[in-house]
C-alpha cells in the first residue's frame, strides 16, 4: 500500500470514528421518540389489540377523518415571476418549469408518496419525504460505442420512514442544521452498483429489513452541511466519501418535514396523539367496562325442584303461543317458585359508563378540533348560519395542520425544480413538456422558395396568345397571390408562437433565465388548497359572489374613474382590496391589475375620438367611391378588350384576302382607327380619378 493510500484509509477510519460516536449520540436522543412513534402506530394498527382486551380505537377515527382534510389529491404547482415582469422569455421558462415537475410529480405516483407522509405526520408527528434524483445510464450501442441513456432519467420524491431518519440533535431549528442521515439496507449487487470494487470487501448481516430475507448491509447516508459532502458510514467502516452529489441551495435533498416546529426547544416531532393519550386510554378502560356489564344482562335465574318442577320448566322453556298442562300448583305457587336475576342496577352503571365515554369522546374532539360538523354531522334544529359559523371555526382549528402539510409539499417541489433546472437541457425540457419551437427564418425562406417555385410553374403554363401588357397583368396578379401565400404562411407561424411556443431566437434566452441563480428569479408555490378537498357547492358561492362584487363595484367606480374623480392607482388599490379575499381574485390578480400599454395609457380625448371617427367615414366614403369607379373601368376595359379582339378577328380574315403588302398597310390603318377607338387602360384610370378627385374636393 503506497504512502497516498495509507493516508486516505487512515483519514477515514478517523472519520468513521468520529461519525460512530455522533450517531450512537443521535440515536440514544432519538430513541424516546421511536418508542413513541412505534407505539401510535400499532394504536393505529388495532396491533395492541392482541392482550385479549376490547378498545375503543378513537386514534384510528381522528386520523381517519383528519386525514382527507390535510391532503387528499396531488398539488398543483404554481410557478410565476417573482416580480411579475413584462419578460416573454420568463414567462416560457415558468411555464416549462411548471409542466416539468407536473409531469414528474404524475409518472412517479407522488400522489401515494405525500398521502403516506400525511398518514406519518398524523401519526408519529413526522411526514418525511425525500427527494431523488436517477440519472441516465451508459448503455453500449449495436456498433459498440457507449453513449448515455437518458430515458429513464427523472427526478421523483420518495417517503422516508421515521425510523430511518437522524438529525443533528444539537440544533434547535432546522435552518440550524449542521447534518442529517438516512438509514437504507443494500444488497451485496446494490453495493457493487454504488461503490463498484470498493464493495468486495464489505462483510454482509443478515437483516430482517429485506422482505427476501437476503443478507444485506446497514448504511447510513450522512450529508454533512459544513464540509459538504456525503457519507456512507457502515458499522464496520467509512465506504465512499462523495462530494456535493447535487449542489442544491439548501444542500439537503430534504425539505422541513411536515411537524418539525411542534416543539420549539427541539426537533424532535410532538405526535398529535400525546396530546389526548390519557384520555384515550380512560376511553378504553370504560369502554372495556361497557362491554363486560353488557355481557351480564342476561334474563335468568333459578327455580325451585320441588314436585311440580316439571311444571315449571315447561313454562320456562316453552316457546311463542304455546302453553303447557298444568296440575297440582296453583299460579301464585308458581310465582314463588321462580326467581329472576335483576339487571336494573347493572343497567343503569352502564347509562352512567355510556354518558361518561360520551362526555370523554367529546373532550378528545375538543383536543382535536373535530367538530360534528367535520365529521359530516349536524343538528337538524341548527339554522344554516349557526352551522356555518361552526364551520368556520373548525376549519380554522384544522388550517395549521393543512398549511404544514403545503408547506412541506411545496418547500419538496422547490428541491425538484433547482435539479430539474440543473441536470436537464434545454432540449429536453422541450420534449418532456411539448413546447414547439417555431423557426420563423426557416419558415419564410421555405416559404419564400415554395412561392418563387408556384409562380414561375404558374408563368410558365400561362396561354401561348397570352402577349404584350396582358401578359404583364396576368404575370401582376400571380405574384400577388404569391405573395398573399407567403403572408398567409408566416401568420400561420406567427399564431403558432401565442400557444405554447418560442421562437428559435427565445430557445438560449429561455435557457439561460432557467439556470439563473438557481430559481431565484421564480416564485414557486402550489396552488391555494389544491392538497385538498374542495367544497364544490361553496365554491360555486364563492365563484357568485366574486362576480356580483366585481360587478357591483365596476358599476360604482369605473364612473369616477373615468371622470378623473379618482386617480388609476387608487383604483386598482381598491380593486386589490375585494378581490384578494376570493381565491379566484388571487388567481385573477395579476390580469386585474395588469398595467395598460403606452398605446392604452394615451387614451384621446372625447373630441379627438369624434373628429377621428369623422375622418375615419370620410376615408371610406371615399375608398368605396374610388373601389366604385375602378370597378367601372374594369369593366369598360373588359369591353375594349372583346372590341379588340373582334378587330384583330377581321384583320386575320382580312389577311387572308390581300397581300402581304396591301395587309401591313391595312394593319396600320387598323391600328389607327384602334388607337382612336380604345384608348390605353392607364389613360382612362388616370383620367377617372382625376374627375374623381376634383368631385370629391368640390362635395
Amino acid at each position: 500500500m503506497s504512502n497516498e493510500d495509507q493516508k486516505k484509509s487512515k483519514q477515514k477510519a478517523d472519520l468513521h470514528e468520529v461519525w460512530k460516536k455522533e450517531l450512537d449520540s443521535c440515536l440514544r436522543y432519538h430513541e424516546k421518540y421511536f418508542a413513541e412513534a412505534r407505539k401510535y402506530e400499532d394504536i393505529y394498527k388495532d396491533q395492541h389489540n392482541l392482550d385479549g382486551l376490547n378498545r375503543y380505537n378513537i386514534f384510528f377515527a381522528n386520523t381517519e377523518t383528519l386525514a382527507p382534510l390535510v391532503y387528499s389529491k396531488l398539488p398543483s404547482p404554481n410557478i410565476t415571476r417573482r416580480y411579475k415582469d413584462d419578460d416573454e422569455a420568463s414567462k416560457i421558462a415558468s411555464e416549462i418549469l411548471e409542466r416539468t415537475i407536473s409531469y414528474f410529480l404524475e409518472i412517479t405516483k407522488a400522489d401515494t408518496t405525500f398521502s403516506k407522509a400525511r398518514k406519518d405526520f398524523l401519526i408519529n408527528g413526522r411526514g418525511l419525504v425525500r427527494v431523488y434524483m436517477e440519472d441516465g445510464e451508459i448503455i453500449e450501442t449495436d456498433e459498440g460505442e457507449e453513449v448515455l441513456d437518458n430515458t429513464n432519467k427523472k427526478v421523483y420524491p420518495k417517503r422516508i420512514e421515521y425510523k430511518d431518519f437522524l438529525t443533528d440533535h444539537t440544533a434547535k431549528n432546522w435552518d440550524d442544521l449542521k447534518w442529517v442521515a438516512f438509514r437504507c439496507y443494500k444488497t451485496k449487487d446494490e453495493l457493487f452498483d454504488l461503490f463498484g470494487n470498493a464493495a468486495k470487501d464489505i462483510e454482509m448481516d443478515s437483516s430482517d429489513e429485506l422482505s427476501n430475507k437476503q443478507e444485506s448491509l446497514e448504511l447510513w447516508e450522512i450529508w454533512d452541511k459544513v464540509n459538504k459532502q456525503v457519507i456512507w458510514f457502515s458499522q464496520e467502516k467509512v465506504i465512499q466519501v462523495d462530494k456535493d452529489p447535487y449542489n442544491l441551495t439548501s444542500f439537503f435533498p430534504i425539505a422541513r418535514p411536515t411537524g418539525t416546529d411542534s416543539d420549539p426547544s427541539s426537533l424532535l416531532p410532538i405526535p398529535l396523539y400525546r396530546m389526548y393519550k390519557s384520555q384515550a386510554e380512560e376511553l378504553n378502560i370504560i369502554d372495556n367496562r361497557i362491554r363486560s356489564l353488557t355481557e351480564q344482562i342476561k334474563y335468568t335465574g333459578v327455580y325451585n325442584t320441588v314436585s311440580e318442577a316439571k311444571d315449571i320448566e315447561n313454562l320456562l322453556n316453552g316457546e311463542d303461543g304455546e302453553f303447557a298442562p298444568l296440575s297440582g300448583v296453583s299460579t301464585s305457587n308458581i310465582k314463588d317458585q321462580i326467581f329472576v336475576k335483576d339487571i336494573v342496577p347493572i343497567a343503569n352503571t352502564i347509562t352512567l359508563l355510556n354518558n361518561q365515554k360520551a362526555q370523554i369522546i367529546n373532550n378528545i374532539r375538543e383536543i382535536t378540533g373535530l367538530s360534528d360538523i367535520v365529521r359530516g354531522v349536524s343538528i337538524a334544529s341548527e339554522t344554516a348560519t349557526a352551522q356555518r359559523l361552526k364551520g368556520d371555526f373548525a376549519i380554522s382549528r384544522i388550517q395549521p395542520l393543512q398549511r404544514a402539510n403545503e408547506i412541506a409539499i411545496r418547500d419538496t417541489i422547490e428541491i425538484m425544480a433547482e435539479l430539474i433546472v440543473e441536470n436537464y437541457t434545454i432540449e429536453e425540457l422541450v420534449k418532456i413538456t411539448n413546447c414547439q419551437i417555431v423557426d420563423l427564418e426557416s419558415i419564410a425562406q421555405t416559404a419564400q422558395d415554395n412561392q418563387n417555385m408556384l409562380l414561375q410553374e404558374a408563368i410558365n403554363n400561362l396561354p401561348q396568345n397570352i402577349t404584350g401588357d396582358q401578359k404583364v397583368q396576368q404575370i401582376e396578379a400571380l405574384k400577388q397571390q404569391a405573395e398573399i401565400g407567403f403572408n398567409k404562411t408566416i401568420d400561420i407561424a406567427q399564431n403558432e408562437l401565442k400557444g405554447f411556443a418560442m421562437s428559435l431566437d427565445q430557445v438560449k434566452e429561455v435557457d439561460e433565465v432557467l439556470k439563473d441563480d438557481a430559481l431565484r428569479s421564480f416564485s414557486i408555490d402550489i396552488e391555494t388548497d389544491s392538497t385538498i378537498s374542495v367544497d364544490q357547492q361553496q365554491n360555486k358561492n364563492d365563484r357568485i359572489q366574486f362576480i356580483a362584487t366585481l360587478t357591483n363595484f365596476a358599476g360604482q367606480f369605473t364612473p369616477l374613474l373615468q371622470a378623473g374623480m379618482i386617480q388609476p392607482e387608487a383604483f386598482n388599490e381598491f380593486l386589490g382590496f375585494i378581490s384578494r379575499p376570493f381565491k379566484v381574485g388571487r388567481n385573477l390578480e395579476e390580469f386585474l391589475l395588469a398595467k395598460p400599454s403606452e398605446e392604452e395609457e394615451q387614451q384621446p380625448s372625447q373630441e379627438e375620438l369624434l373628429a377621428q371617427a369623422q375622418n375615419e367615414r370620410q376615408e371610406r366614403e371615399f375608398q368605396f367611391k374610388v373601389e366604385s369607379e375602378k370597378a367601372k373601368i374594369n369593366l369598360e376595359q373588359q369591353k375594349i378588350d372583346i372590341e379588340k379582339a373582334r378587330v384583330l378577328q377581321n384583320q386575320r380574315q382580312f389577311e387572308d384576302k390581300i397581300d402581304f403588302e396591301d395587309a401591313n398597310k391595312a394593319a396600320d390603318r387598323q391600328a389607327k382607327v384602334l388607337e382612336k377607338v380604345a384608348p390605353s387602360p392607364e389613360e382612362i384610370i388616370e383620367s377617372r380619378t382625376q374627375r374623381l378627385n376634383e368631385k370629391i374636393r368640390n362635395d
